[in-house]
């Protein structure tokens, strides 16, 4: 897993513009090179290692996510092994809060899926938000499916008066 506050520390002066052509100064800032585009999707690999995709609609950026980790096929573990890597990567969300929380202060919110004030936009499984200048930077921890893999990602969205 790449270090999140070194990753965090970038974000947060990125000056964010959320327009396909107000990306490549962040492209840059990541030291971010290209792999891969599809229809709504474009993917790079950072130079410190996480995938980074960028999903956009026509000139919009929808919003960047930054896979920090990621176990593939937990519908293979057993009960009890499932059990285990849902409290392992719990642990790994509360260690990426308290790292971004050194660079960024307390998160405007802290709490899992269903909870007051989780933002509307967002599914994970558990959050922390920080409101940056024109840009929310999250920190979610997912799993949407038992067949799905267990990612801890960093997500920067527009502020939710421009999403």
């Amino acid at each position: 897993m790449c270090d999140i506050a070194t990753l965090v520390g970038r974000l947060k002066d990125i000056r964010w513009v959320w327009s396909v052509s107000g990306m490549a100064p962040v492209f840059v800032a990541l030291s971010a090179t290209h792999v891969e585009t599809v229809p709504g999707r474009w993917t790079y690999i950072i130079a410190s290692g996480p995938k980074l995709s960028v999903y956009t609609e026509d000139d919009r950026i929808e919003f960047l996510e930054i896979t920090m980790d990621v176990f593939l096929n937990p519908h293979r573990l057993q009960p009890g092994e499932y059990e285990q890597k849902v409290e392992e990567y719990f642990s790994k969300y509360e260690k990426a809060v308290a790292s971004a929380e050194q660079i960024l202060g307390p998160p405007a919110f802290d709490d899992g899926w269903g909870s007051e004030g989780f933002p509307e936009d967002q599914e994970a499984v558990c959050l922390a938000q920080w409101n940056l200048l024109n840009a929310r930077l999250m920190i979610q921890q997912k799993h949407e499916d038992k067949e799905l893999p267990f990612r801890l990602c960093v997500v920067i969205t527009p502020p939710v008066s421009l999403a």
